[in-house]
């Protein structure tokens, strides 16, 4: 999910990049450490924008050879499902208490729209985060922690009592390039309470503890507001009860697919994903994102 650019100093980054874990974050606790001297001008607190409201939305669409279906390519399986098209949507509201330093709440929900629960609630609750935990003129590396709750029907059937979870999203601009490298990390520990059913590592149904992503991508500027990129995305996860040493991992993709900024607030992305451990025309699924920046 790359192509959501990092904006200016007082715009909101979605954009995809290297994961730190979890931990390394809660060491930062509230990221106000730089590793480079800055020279910026000292802003006064009456001289920036203090309170952002934004739109995120993440779309599985139908699979390339049956564009016109109603089903999705399942990402575990990478078998074609009738009705699992849907659309992820996250609103987010943060305050900042610098020009970097933010604080906010985090809204998250889904839409089925051809098939199962029309609607359906996503664990949601609040973050801290910091625009530009280390900068330079070419790099930039923007992070937050979240603490969510269950709000997804699994999640509280399954007693989960709270999320922990980290976005870090990098980008490094080659310089005299129109290419862009970076990489995204958004990692979930998820807490269940004593009445959680453990069932076997092997079980698909068995609730899982860690969900790690990470994401690196390419991206070429075609003009000032249009890019191609791609990116190869890894979703390793650990299940309750397993050994440590014992970790799967969903199928990796490869993703090409064009960003285009509409306006200097609306951002829209599309991808074909691609499976390289079974590679065909069945098996490749869409993606479409569209960030907004409402306030």
């Amino acid at each position: 999910m790359p192509g959501l650019k990092p904006s200016a100093q007082n715009r909101l980054s979605l954009a995809v990049s290297v994961a730190l874990t979890l931990g390394c974050f809660f060491v930062r606790v509230g990221f106000s450490s730089e590793a480079i001297k800055q020279t910026e001008t000292v802003i006064a607190p009456t001289e920036f924008q203090r309170i952002y409201f934004s739109y995120f939305g993440m779309y599985q669409g139908p699979g390339v050879a049956n564009p016109g279906g109603r089903g999705a390519i399942d990402s575990s399986s990478l078998t074609y499902e009738n009705g699992e098209q849907n659309l992820q949507s996250q609103f987010k509201l943060d305050y900042f208490l610098t020009p970097q330093i933010f604080v906010g709440a985090v809204l998250n929900f889904q839409l089925n729209p051809l098939g199962g629960v029309p609607a359906q609630m996503l664990d949601s609750g609040f973050r801290i985060g910091h625009q530009r935990l280390v900068h330079t003129d070419n790099f930039n590396l923007m992070a937050d922690v979240r603490l969510t709750g269950p709000m997804k029907p699994d999640n509280i059937r399954n007693n989960e009592l709270v999320d922990f979870q980290s976005l870090q999203v990098l980008t490094y601009n080659i310089p005299k390039t129109n290419f862009t490298l970076g990489m995204v990390g958004f990692h979930t520990l998820q807490i269940y309470g004593s009445s959680l059913r453990v069932l076997s590592s092997n079980d698909p149904g068995a609730a899982k503890d860690w969900n790690l992503f990470f994401g690196p991508y390419a991206s070429y500027h075609l003009s000032q507001s249009l890019s191609a990129l791609v990116s190869y995305d890894l979703h390793p996860y650990h299940r309750v009860g397993a050994n440590w040493d014992t970790w799967a991992a969903d199928p990796t993709d490869i993703a090409p697919g064009i960003s285009w900024d509409i306006t200097g607030d609306i951002n829209f992305q599309t991808q074909i994903l691609m499976y390289p451990s079974k590679f065909g025309w069945n098996t490749m699924g869409t993606m479409a994102y569209l960030y907004w920046q409402i306030i």
